[in-house]
């Protein structure tokens, strides 16, 4: 490219920076899209749970939308686990993902106050979470300290 067509050039660039009629024609001839407004579908939200039920227990603990609760909910119902049961897990810190665990410490006959529960200064949330400590070594050391019955009620 020689200089006078790189002189050309530049003197189109600086009559197109300062004429605001031309940038649009020749946008027009060019076919360029102007600026865009994003089309954002809005998708409906599913109806808040109803009060007083599993999805709105996990809604109101766990903060998650009301599909997710009400899908966390039905894994919980299906474990025959009431709301008020399913209130008492969660604040007692176990999480929705944790329902094989709460499954096998009801089993066990550990209630969820249980969780609270220091044994050897260590409380039993602890010894699950940091410990990885199942379900069967909580009740056993429950039982050793005298703190839950020797047979599970059934």
């Amino acid at each position: 490219m020689d200089d006078s067509q790189s002189q050309d050039d530049e003197s189109l660039l600086y009559w197109l920076k300062f004429n605001p009629t031309a940038v649009q024609r020749c946008q027009e001839q060019l076919r360029v899209p102007g600026p865009r407004r994003a089309n954002r579908r809005r998708f409906p939200q599913p109806p808040a749970p109803k009060p007083g039920s599993i999805a709105a227990i996990i809604n109101k603990i766990e903060r998650c939308g009301p599909h997710l609760s009400q899908e966390r909910a039905t894994r919980w119902a299906r474990q025959l686990f009431t709301p008020s049961e399913v209130e008492a897990w969660l604040n007692a810190g176990l999480r929705t993902d944790d329902l094989e665990l709460a499954v096998d410490l009801r089993s066990l006959g550990v209630p969820p106050e249980a969780m609270d529960w220091v044994v050897r200064k260590e409380t039993m949330l602890d010894r699950i979470r940091l410990r990885n400590y199942p379900a069967r070594a909580i009740a056993d050391m429950l039982r050793r300290e005298h703190l839950i019955d020797k047979v599970p009620r059934s």
